[in-house]
């Protein structure tokens, strides 16, 4: 199958009336919310997470896990909230509820999609890592979900994909030509899920314009997750291995005042959290 057909038949299903969009999980997105009102309580935000038990546990796994070591151990969401924070019980929250959509049947896509999650997760991981340690702590957890969603549109159409193959069973489907479709409409894909998930601008924006090479507006988040997306990419915590990049003299880089030595560390912080991913893809010259 050529890369023009491919296109046409993902076009088309995006045109179809029952498309089916990826849903954002209500309890992340209630929570969201939430945290905006003046009104909101502990006893709010808790009540919300535990009506699934499932996702309460899996908070409890995240907020217990190395990643917050030396802390005591929480047992219960309200414990969580108080000792963690409203926000960044919502930042596990995203991260939990997220990671169930990158799962597929199809042996192929599937693959895709446990690299894509790897991806979406060393780059929140790593603009979260950036924002704490470069002075804008205050954007900590918006940097960690904006990582975490900047690469949304890859999943949508991969969804897509997997509904064209379930369609028509006679598809073949290379890496290469689902690497073109997802490099050529990622992007405007992307923007149009943030858009029906109605999230708000500052995530929007960084799905718009993270491959913009100078975007029309300024954002120290979109700036953080655009550094932290090119130092995966670096790493090979990434679709494609992009090991000739330098960080230290990258747009971004310049903006935000990040020292090489600081760098260093990042990548070190990234290669200690995703050891499989470090070296074990092939370069390429293509973003993305």
């Amino acid at each position: 199958m050529s890369a023009p057909s491919l296109l046409a038949m993902v076009e088309q299903a995006l045109a179809a009336e029952d498309l089916k969009l990826p849903v954002f999980n209500q309890t992340a997105l209630q929570l969201q919310r939430a945290l905006g009102k003046a009104d909101f309580s502990v006893e709010k935000c808790a009540a919300l997470i535990n009506r699934d038990q499932a996702l309460a546990s899996e908070i409890l796994k995240e907020a217990n896990s190395s990643f917050y070591g030396g802390l005591k151990k929480v047992v219960t969401i309200n414990e969580a909230i108080v000792r963690l924070g409203a926000r960044e019980v919502l930042r596990l929250t995203v991260q939990v509820t997220q990671r169930g959509l990158y799962r597929c049947r199809h042996k192929g896509l599937n693959l895709l999609m446990e690299k894509l999650w790897r991806h979406s997760l060393g780059c929140a991981l790593g603009a979260y890592w950036l924002a704490k340690n470069t002075g804008y702590q205050t954007l900590m957890q918006e940097a960690f979900l904006g990582g975490l969603l900047h690469d949304i549109g890859h999943l949508f159409l991969l969804k897509v994909l997997e509904d064209v193959c379930r369609a028509q069973p006679q598809t073949r489907l290379s890496e290469a030509l689902v690497m073109e479709v997802l490099v050529s409409m990622h992007v405007e894909q992307g923007y149009r899920l943030m858009q029906h998930w109605g999230l708000p601008d500052e995530y929007a924006d960084i799905v718009r314009y993270h491959h913009h090479p100078e975007p029309p507006i300024e954002s120290s988040l979109l700036t953080l997750v655009m550094l932290a997306d090119q130092a995966c990419r670096k790493l090979g915590i990434s679709l494609v291995h992009h090991p000739e990049l330098v960080l230290a003299t990258s747009r971004e880089a310049q903006l935000l005042g990040v020292k090489e030595t600081t760098l260093a560390q990042l990548e070190i912080a990234l290669e200690d959290k995703f050891p499989e991913s470090v070296n074990s893809l092939p370069a390429n010259s293509t973003s993305h």
